[in-house]
């Protein structure tokens, strides 16, 4: 002991003589460098022209060499001239010296900002320090137009001809088909005309004429009509003569209305059906002045107006579609003409179109923006734009020039048609020019601009667009041309002018040009190129060819088998573009009022044989920066995540949209609200979503309910989950980027829909969760009340939050009381002790754990309850678009990050690397859009790019990448970097520019499982980084110790300010440290343990591996020691952890090496394997006196028989399993013992194998028998005895046998098939000593049963009135596969029917029930008779698609049959959870067999 504690006290001498490693991860021993201050911004652009914005908040970023650096101070100096701001005067507003720390949203305090003014900016700052840095270099920003009285411009466009028709006739041929149709007439648009409404939606046929005013409907009268109510489906004539204010209606030549009404004037006519309505229009004429204007036979594929479907038997028109008769004119052009005589100083244009707009100077397009200006509800708000074309204006003679396309002013809206805003879109155009001599000059819109019609024939974002070459004016963009022949523009009312806001979201824009990858001609003349990623936008089309020949592109997701393209899941869109061609040479078609979501292009017409080069895809977006990247090991991840970010790209296009392809393209809230955070990490979405939300404040209800979708076009509002996105999206928008100014703006508005929240619940709870729920998810519904109050109580407390953080303290208190009683309401109505939450889905544990709605004593619970749910469905989600985002980080917080990742890295059905398997190069709407067989999902809604299921990108970021924005620090102020690990992921990266500056994780994993982490945090923030590591002792930075480190959940945590940082994980550091740390702890007891254990953790690092080898082999002397002479149990622990602790660390200096090694198979009882234990001397010095200790498991045998080798027995009693072989190798070095473990897992099987089971018959009929032949072998060395025993039905049958060695013998095993049991194949478990097979046997329920008592054929009025049924309310009859079926409806807790059976008086008798399914489904519902349960049914369907499933029950009830009859009552259970009972035929029969 004495010769121990002075080799240590010497080799502490050394060490101490050495430089000391630094402790800190701030130290640095660079020069420190000077502070700058860059990346200013205005309302986060750089050069921010045309802002309205009274108080722009201006930014700035921070960068110093110098770790950890913050502000404390900032100066802003405004001045109106950038010579002024040079000279140091800031006329406009000087902050002077600020204490803050705010860089990023300074709102502008100084003089009242003018219109068309540029303001010229810089900053500087003072750090931690009070270190002052250089003035940053000079920026600017310059407003737009701030008020209505700034604009001088009129609206113009150019009044397409059917404007005019006042009086005429129309005559339309046409047979409704389902319930009614209607005719559009004097229609400016859809939502001012008049509509006559053929009907019969109560067998009574009617004509219905209404009149539509401002988007509001109002029915004049109804006028029966003479005809038959079976004859109403049959073709009629419908005629319309409208003369002044009296309108003459004829059906089938027979005068059946006038009617007197001036409301509308004028206008064109159109086609319309709702809801279910349906109908064929077999013709249209339309007779204005004597003249006939239009005379359309449908029948033969014509389609004149902008919607309906060609058929052979004319137009079909279903659903909801509003549509007028298409534009048979070009779509205008515009241009004026003026003179420029002074030199320019400066020159912008201010412009906006009801429609879309595409402006030129001097031939020249001004700026790139595409389909501006945006969609917004017109009739509230319309966004303008500014462009600077100081660069563009000559000399001389100019000429201003602009085309118009419909937009979503005036095109297609989704599948309702088109003109839902107005007819004929308009332009508002402003230059201004100031000249260097201080003078202006305006050049503005109105009627002395000239007016043509140009060569877009149709320009429609659903349908597409139609560009006739030919029909462009050479030259008409300069000012040689001659606009003689052309007309004056008209001049549109002043009224919009009042609704004018600058263009607040980044604009639309080509973003990026994909070149095709492949082209093939699956038929002959039919040209198809794959670009090789979905995208969003248009093509770029090389033709040359003669004039007039047309080239036809069409736009598809996915290919057919064929290698045609699949347009099904369309719908009505058209989604195809139309070239003719001008035959002047080569030509170039850019499409430019249309946009696509495809990634396959078809050609047809195409003069010649295309090449790869004759298309290229232009990818249209609204042009946010992106802001995120994450890159892993894993290429399916990488794939997912490429995929997330293109769904983005592809539908954040002027609103957050929910499918870029099909007829829809619609701002659906419930998609943004579960993707909004997603969002954030991958683009800069701050003004794209304020944007947004301003859409969705124009579109909420009176009564404060958000709308389903905004702008509004359609559809409902208030649904849980949809409407909440008026909560969530800006609160993300605060937490992700610190602004509370979209909550100031947006706080009534919340206040409003809270409110509503409110006042439509009942009580605490809300059911009434509106009809979407957890939309598609995989037939695991979670109840109505659930969803309806998880969300209340949630937007609640998010809105307190956000009323606390505007110092709305009463409103704050208010809500925030109401948050906390709606979630103790939830937990006592819909968590159970157990934490099981009421439905028992995925989604409703996801809602309640994401939500923090579970108390916390049961969390834990609910989250081992949502794995158990996972893993019921082979570890597979079964979650919709409410549930999915949230899933993952459920998990992960309660304590099932594998399962998780398990989620994350699936490749099967269902799973996002199941969509990627197949292609996807997007998100998918469906999680079976392409269904295993290669078979398309429903072509009703089923689009390939489809952005809520990428939510889990948010989950990726944080997780996998490992970068937590901190909500108590909103805008990244402060972050946690932590990644955690799994799913074999082994290396990641994530960056994310925050309005700070960027921050960057990127880690890896060695073989052994140890992490580096190298972290970026910019200037002014910092950031909490997390490293798994097993002690605080083991994290280095830089290649040295680190010191203020604390451990959390298996995490060594650290705090760092700026800078960029290389952690990584020292096991050999972290058992020294913890070990000195142990040791010292017992310094009193083992003073020489503490002083040995102090001097190997010095010298590590400092001196050779060997010399710290040899001071940790004193310390493994020392601890022998002291374990030879304690009796402290105490001591003895710590010790023995000591001891461990430092045998790695001798194992991993000196390249030790110890295993265990077990030859592969499996052992039955008795059997005897051969095992080597070896020590592996990997280094330069001598390993001594190796010895290996491996002790026996209970009841088995270990016999030594060479130097390394044992002899293993099994023992004889052993249960099959994995069972554990441990032992221990040790040896000295050269004083000191280290001892390492070894151990080896051995499965033991039964000794007893099944090696076949039948069964005779293999169909039996309920209360039949049959027979499993059960073969068997013992393959052990040792008498096996047991039993065979049968489960799968209820009871347990068993046969006993006794087997030698080796010996084979087949088991007969008869059982019986319950009376109680469902048709089809029922799987019987065989089990023999721990060996277990399985077979089917298949059970006939036979269905009419002969024999029966009683026969209640439900859904059959004149069957359920004889059987005296009685239902809920919500209770509903029609047919499903083939039958007549009654349900109660899904999700309604409680609902029933009932009626009447006749039973043999005085038996038990049995129920047989066929039951419908329209797909997979698990229902579950009680059987009562006379009020008392006797069969609770929970039944999972697994066969897709519609069917009938036929089963039966035993009712032993006897008391219950005295009177001949019983009452049965099918009833949904209380929780209202999955599917309900849906009968079609119930039988009672006397109990026998069959």
């Amino acid at each position: 002991m004495k010769r121990t504690i002075l080799l240590a006290t010497a080799m502490l001498m050394v060490i101490a003589g050495t430089e000391a490693p630094a402790t800190a991860a701030g130290a640095q021993t660079a020069a420190q460098a000077a502070l700058a201050v860059t990346g200013l911004t205005v309302e986060g652009v750089q050069g921010a022209l045309g802002i309205d914005t009274p108080n722009p908040r201006l930014g700035w970023q921070i960068g110093s060499a110098r770790r950890g650096v913050t502000q404390s101070a900032y100066q802003i100096r405004v001045a109106s001239t950038g010579a002024k701001l040079a000279a140091g005067t800031a006329d406009v507003w000087d902050s002077g010296r600020k204490t803050g720390a705010e860089s990023t949203l300074v709102p502008y305090a100084g003089k009242v900002l003018t219109s068309a003014t540029r303001y010229h900016w810089q900053v500087r700052v003072w750090d931690d320090a009070g270190r002052a840095s250089a003035w940053s270099a000079p920026s600017w920003w310059e407003t737009g137009l701030l008020t209505a009285g700034d604009w001088h411009a009129k609206w113009i466009g150019r009044e397409r001809p059917t404007a005019t028709w006042t009086d005429y006739t129309v005559d339309v041929r046409l047979t409704v088909t389902k319930d009614a149709a209607g005719v559009f007439f004097r229609a400016k648009s859809v939502n001012d005309a008049y509509m006559w409404q053929l009907a019969n939606f109560n067998n009574v046929p009617v004509l219905r004429p209404h009149v539509k005013v401002g988007g509001s409907w109002q029915l004049i009268r109804e006028v029966p009509l003479a005809m038959a109510p079976g004859d109403f489906n049959r073709p009629h004539d419908l005629r319309i003569e409208a003369a002044g204010p009296t309108i003459t209606t004829f059906v089938d030549g027979t005068r059946v209305d006038t009617t007197e009404d001036s409301r509308q004037k004028s206008g064109t006519v159109g086609l319309r059906t709702s809801g279910t309505e349906a109908a064929v229009v077999h013709s249209v004429k339309v007779t204005v002045g004597g003249k006939v204007e239009i005379d359309a036979d449908l029948t033969g594929g014509t389609n004149p107006f902008t919607a309906g479907t060609p058929t052979p038997q004319g137009l079909e028109v279903t659903g909801s579609v509003e549509t007028l008769l298409a534009d048979t004119a070009g779509k205008p052009l515009l241009r004026r003409e003026f003179r420029v005589d002074r030199k320019v100083r400066q020159a912008r244009i201010y412009a906006t179109a009801l429609g879309a707009y595409e402006i030129s100077l001097n031939g020249t397009r001004v700026g790139d923006h595409l389909h501006a200006p945006g969609w917004t509800d017109y009739n509230k708000r319309i966004q303008y734009q500014t462009f600077d074309v100081t660069g563009q204006v000559a000399a001389g003679e100019n000429t201003l020039a602009a085309m118009l396309g419909d937009g979503w002013y005036s095109g297609s809206i989704g599948w309702f048609g088109d003109k839902q805003y107005g007819e004929r879109p308009q332009l508002l155009a402003e230059l201004r020019i100031d000249y260097t001599d201080g003078t202006s000059q305006t050049v503005v819109s109105d009627g002395s601009w000239r007016a043509a019609d140009g060569p877009v024939l149709r320009g429609d974002n659903i349908h597409g667009e139609t560009y006739d070459a030919r029909l462009e004016p050479s030259g008409w963009r300069t000012s040689a041309f001659d606009d003689a022949g052309w007309s004056a523009a008209t001049v549109g009312s002043d009224a919009p002018t009042q609704r004018l806001v600058a263009q607040v979201d980044p604009p639309v824009k080509v973003t990026q040009e994909l070149a095709a990858k492949t082209l093939t001609q699956p038929r002959p003349g039919v040209w198809v190129f794959d670009l090789g990623q979905n995208m969003v936008g248009a093509t770029r089309l090389r033709v040359r060819g003669a004039a007039g020949q047309t080239v036809r592109i069409r736009h598809a997701e996915v290919l057919n088998p064929d290698g045609t393209v699949y347009t099904a899941n369309l719908r009505t869109a058209q989604a195809t573009d139309y070239y003719t061609l001008s035959g002047q040479g080569a030509e170039v078609y850019e499409p430019r009022f249309t946009f696509h979501g495809f990634r396959y292009v078809e050609l047809t017409g195409y003069p010649g044989t295309p090449t790869l080069a004759t298309v290229t895809g232009r990818v249209m977006g609204t042009a946010a920066p992106f802001t995120g990247e994450l890159t892993t090991s894993d290429p399916m991840v990488n794939q997912l995540q490429s995929n997330i970010v293109w769904g983005q790209r592809g539908n954040f296009l002027s609103i957050p949209t929910d499918t870029p392809a099909r007829d829809e393209r619609l701002g659906w809230t419930g998609d943004i609200n579960v993707f909004a955070e997603t969002a954030t990490f991958n683009m800069d979405s701050l003004s794209f979503l304020t944007k947004w939300l301003a859409d969705l404040r124009d579109a909420q209800s009176a009564n404060g309910a958000y709308p389903d979708v905004a702008p509004r076009s359609c559809c409902g509002d208030g649904a849980s989950g949809w409407a909440d996105a008026g909560i969530t999206v800006p609160y993300t928008l605060w937490k992700r980027y610190g602004d509370t100014k979209v909550l100031a703006d947006h706080y009534d508005s919340m206040r409003r829909y809270i409110d509503y929240v409110q006042a439509t619940s009942s009580g605490l709870l809300r059911p009434a969760a509106g009809p979407y729920l957890d939309w598609l998810n995989l037939d695991d519904p979670t109840p109505a009340g659930v969803v309806g109050t998880a969300y209340a109580a949630y937007s609640t407390r998010l809105f307190a939050e956000m009323a606390a953080a505007l110092g709305r303290t009463a409103d704050a208190d208010k809500y925030g009381a109401r948050a906390t009683a709606v979630t103790d309401a939830f937990a006592q109505a819909y968590v159970g002790a157990d934490g099981r939450v009421q439905g028992d889905s995925q989604t409703a544990y996801v809602l309640a754990l994401s939500m923090g709605l579970v108390p916390a004593e049961r969390r834990a619970a609910a989250g081992n309850r949502l794995a158990e749910r996972v893993a019921s469905r082979g570890y597979h989600l079964s979650t919709g678009f409410l549930g999915t985002p949230d899933l993952l980080p459920a998990l992960s917080d309660t304590g099932h990050l594998d399962v998780a990742y398990r989620l994350l890295t699936n490749k099967d059905y269902p799973s996002w690397g199941y969509e990627i398997a197949r292609g996807a190069t997007t998100i998918w709407e469906r999680w079976d859009s392409i269904k295993p067989d290669g078979s398309f999902g429903d072509v009703g809604m089923n689009s390939f790019n489809h952005y809520a299921y990428g939510a889990v990108g948010d989950w990726m970021y944080r997780t996998v990448g490992g970068i937590r924005p901190d909500d108590k620090s909103p805008g990244y102020r402060h972050v946690t970097i932590g990644p955690k690990p799994g799913g074999g992921i082994t290396s990641a990266r994530a960056t994310y520019q925050s309005r700070y500056g960027q921050f960057v994780s990127s880690w890896k994993l060695d073989v052994a499982g140890q992490m580096t982490l190298d972290v970026t945090v910019p200037g002014n923030t910092t950031a909490t980084v997390e490293i798994p590591a097993a002690s605080r002792w083991a994290v280095t930075e830089g290649g040295r110790p680190v010191g203020g480190v604390t451990m959390a959940g298996g995490n060594a945590v650290v705090t760092v300010g700026s800078g960029s940082y290389k952690f990584a994980v020292d096991t050999v550091r972290g058992d020294l440290g913890e070990a000195r740390v142990s040791a010292e702890s017992i310094k009193k007891q083992a003073p020489a343990l503490a002083l040995t254990t102090a001097a190997a953790d010095l010298s590590y690092g400092k001196v050779s591996a060997n010399a710290t080898a040899a001071a940790v082999h004193l310390a493994l002397a020392a601890a022998a020691d002291v374990e030879r002479h304690t009796h402290d149990a105490g001591v003895k622990a710590k010790v023995a952890d000591i001891r461990a602790r430092l045998s790695r660390v001798s194992a991993a200096l000196v390249g030790a090496v110890a295993s265990l090694s077990v030859p592969p198979g499996d052992l039955a009882p008795g059997d005897t394997v051969r095992v080597e234990a070896k020590l592996e001397n990997k280094g330069q010095g001598a390993l001594t006196d190796v010895r290996i200790d491996l002790p026996a498991p209970a009841g088995w045998t270990v016999r030594k028989v060479g130097a390394t080798t044992f002899d293993v027995r099994v023992g004889a009693g052993q249960t099959p399993g994995p069972v554990e072989l441990a032992g221990t190798v040790s040896y000295r070095r050269p004083i000191g013992t280290a001892t390492l473990p070894i151990k080896a897992t051995i499965t033991v099987v039964p000794p007893v194998e099944i090696t076949a089971v039948t069964a005779g018959p293999v169909e039996v009929v309920p209360g039949g028998a049959t027979t499993l032949s059960v073969a068997l072998r013992n393959r052990s060395t040792i008498r096996a005895q047991g039993s065979v025993t049968v489960t799968g039905w209820p009871g347990v049958t068993e046969q006993p046998y006794d087997l030698a060695p080796g010996q084979t013998r087949t088991v007969a095993v008869p059982t019986t098939a319950p009376l109680t049991v469902t048709e089809g194949p029922a799987t019987l478990t065989v089990d023999a000593g721990g060996a277990e097979a399985a077979t089917d046997v298949r059970v006939v329920v036979a269905v009419p049963p002969p024999g029966a008592t009683d026969h209640a054929d439900l859904g059959d009025g004149a069957s359920e009135q004889a059987h005296n049924l009685k239902a809920s309310a919500e209770s509903g009859t029609n047919t499903e596969a083939g039958l007549t079926r009654r349900y109660t409806y899904q999700g309604v807790a409680g609902g029933y029917f009932e009626f009447d059976l006749a039973v043999e008086p005085g038996k038990p008798f049995v129920l047989r029930a066929i039951e419908t399914y329209d797909r997979a489904q698990l229902k579950d519902y009680d059987i009562l008779i006379d009020g008392e349960v006797v069969h609770s049914r929970a039944y999972q369907r697994t066969e897709g698609g519609v069917g009938k499933v036929s089963y039966q029950i035993l009712v032993d009830r006897a008391d219950l049959t005295a009177d001949s009859k019983v009452r049965v009552r099918f009833q949904e259970d209380a929780e209202g959870r999955n599917y309900d009972p849906s009968i079609a035929d119930v039988w009672s029969l006397p109990v026998t067999t069959g």
